[in-house]
């Protein structure tokens, strides 16, 4: 099961059904990237008022405007315009408008999705993830993670509680949030909290946490 923030109410997944909280039933093939009103975007497919249309590339993540994809094109989801912003990307992050992208070149990029332009543009050689204390970047390179442009000897990271923690497979959420995977459970980082889920997601501002017995949504900011 998963649930999908959609508007104010959320969609429901259950099976192969997607309920939408007017109470229509969509049948999918696949789980999808993300739901909205109207709104249906699948890794290969964006669903708009009905009609399906193919992407090529297979879909990263949405913030219900535009979709990122593997290949580092941003596209409209409704298919007015699109472009290659990137390489692969590595991480990405949707705050609003704003879409932060690191890729496989080490480039990580501040693109606003609405006037389509790159606001930032920074190489790290070696990088392998990003995320943010308040307003300020933090890169991992290999041996070290910077933060204000200074070196900490560290070899892999998450942030929580605006705080830099060394962990090996760190999953960042790219608000405040990290978690790792130990002994079959997440452990959110930061907060003392450990749990058995299937998967975790962030949706929108929502923290989407599927377990055994049940789903939850936590409102997570954004």
């Amino acid at each position: 099961n998963m649930v999908y923030p959609v508007e104010n109410e959320f969609a429901v997944l259950r099976g192969s059904i997607l309920t939408f909280p007017d109470g229509k039933k969509v049948t999918v093939e696949t789980e999808p990237v993300y739901v909205g009103k109207d709104l249906i975007i699948y890794r290969n497919s964006i669903e708009v008022n009905g009609k399906t249309r193919d992407v090529k590339s297979t879909i990263l993540d949405s913030n219900g405007r535009v979709a990122i994809k593997a290949d580092g094109t941003v596209e409209d989801v409704e298919g007015k315009w699109k472009m290659k912003i990137s390489g692969t990307p590595i991480e990405w992050y949707f705050k609003s408008n704003l879409l932060y992208v690191l890729d496989i070149y080490g480039f990580v990029k501040e693109f606003d999705t609405i006037s389509k332009k790159t606001l930032f543009e920074k190489r790290y050689s070696g990088a392998y993830g990003f995320d943010f204390i308040n307003k300020n970047i933090v890169v991992g390179i290999p041996d070290k993670v910077l933060f204000n442009e200074k070196k900490l000897d560290m070899n892999n990271f998450c942030v929580a509680k605006n705080h830099i923690w060394e962990y090996k497979n760190c999953k960042r959420l790219h608000n405040g949030i990290g978690y790792i995977v130990e002994d079959g459970k997440i452990r959110l980082i930061g907060k003392n909290m450990e749990f058995f889920a299937n998967k975790i997601r962030l949706i929108d501002g929502w923290l989407i946490i599927a377990g055994e017995e049940g789903t939850w949504a936590v409102k997570a900011g954004n």
